[in-house]
């Protein structure tokens, strides 16, 4: 009961982004508490926003040891990505997104750590495509795909077309971190000779998660 009412004081810290008091009662928690898997996480949540990319990675696989969560793969998929640990982080990403498969910032996240190399990039296309299907963060996602498509794929129509969707959304009242709604979003991708329109993979149903830094 006390470790929940901590907890609680914990979470109101992190809500008003007081990173080092949270930290400071986490640490203190788990003095007490060594295998409290929660505090582990939202330890790992505090070092992550203060870029301490390898504490927080040590602290999420910790919490990982005690208990699995969605919570804690996607944090320490982050820290890894920002230290550019890429099997780490698609890992991490992927069994999250098993857990959570509705999710599309895990779809933008995994999408975009896949395309940065060409064995990745169909996959990569596919999973940015079924962002902005779900309205995630849509002018980045067709930057993103308009990179790889020239970068990888040496598709330059397809390339041409995602960076003028990403410029359109970038200019268009609140679509650049949020979204137009899905079916709108299908109807304006028209690309010649491609379609990046995201076609059913074994791991795409579920729920969702929260927005990329």
């Amino acid at each position: 009961m006390q470790a929940n009412a901590e907890l609680n004081k914990i979470a109101l810290l992190i809500q008003q982004n007081q990173w080092q008091a949270a930290e400071k009662m986490l640490q203190a928690l788990l003095r007490k508490s060594p295998q409290h898997a929660v505090a582990h996480r939202l330890l790992g949540d505090c070092l992550l926003a203060r870029q301490q990319w390898r504490p927080a990675l040590e602290v999420y696989q910790r919490s990982l040891s005690l208990r699995m969560s969605a919570e804690a793969l996607i944090g320490m998929g982050k820290a890894a990505d920002m230290l550019r640990i890429n099997e780490v982080a698609e890992k991490c990403y992927r069994t999250a997104l098993a857990q959570l498969p509705k999710s599309a910032e895990l779809k933008y996240r995994l999408g975009v750590l896949l395309g940065g190399s060409r064995d990745g990039a169909e996959e990569a296309l596919q999973l940015l495509g079924a962002a902005i299907e779900q309205g995630f963060q849509p002018a980045r996602a067709y930057l993103h795909i308009s990179q790889l498509a020239e970068r990888w794929l040496k598709n330059f129509d397809m390339a041409f077309n995602a960076a003028s969707k990403a410029l359109d959304c970038a200019v268009s009242l609140g679509c650049g971190a949020s979204a137009h709604p899905p079916s709108r979003t299908a109807r304006r991708l028209s690309l010649p000779k491609t379609d990046i329109t995201p076609h059913p993979t074994p791991s795409a149903y579920g729920e969702s998660a929260s927005s990329p830094p």
